[in-house]
C-alpha cells in the first residue's frame, strides 16, 4: 500500500505499508494470513500487487475494555461487530490450550 495517510502525536504524514500475504489451507478451506512486513518508504521496492492508497488513512485498532473469562465467551459475544466498531484485541482471563486459535482468529488474545 503506498502513501497512507496515519496520523500520530497531533501529525498527519504518508508511510508504505508492506503485506505479506501467504495461502493457507484448513481442515476443509483455504484461507489467507497477512502480516505487516514493512512500515515507511519502499518506492525503491517492487511487489507483487501494488495498492495505491493515497485517500485512505490508516486508523489503529483498540483494545475492547470488556474483560471475557473464556474465548468461547468472547465469541458469543459478536466479535464481527467488535471488529466493525475499531476493535482488534480482546482480554480474556483465561488463556485457551496451546495449539487453539492460532490460524484464523482475526483478534489478538491478551
Amino acid at each position: 500500500m503506498r502513501e497512507v495517510q496515519v496520523q500520530s502525536y497531533n501529525q498527519t504524514f504518508k508511510l508504505d505499508i508492506a503485506i505479506n500475504r501467504l495461502e493457507r489451507e484448513g481442515e476443509e478451506t483455504v484461507y489467507y494470513e497477512g502480516n505487516v512486513a514493512y512500515l515507511g518508504d519502499i518506492s525503491v521496492a517492487h511487489a507483487y500487487q501494488s495498492l495505491p492508497a493515497q485517500g485512505y488513512e490508516l486508523v489503529l485498532g483498540q483494545v475492547h475494555p470488556k474483560v471475557f473469562e473464556t474465548v468461547m465467551d468472547a465469541q458469543q459475544q459478536q466479535l464481527s461487530e467488535y471488529h466493525r466498531e475499531g476493535y482488534l484485541i480482546v482480554k480474556v482471563s483465561k488463556l485457551p490450550p496451546p495449539g487453539i486459535f492460532t490460524r484464523k482468529c482475526r483478534f489478538i488474545l491478551c
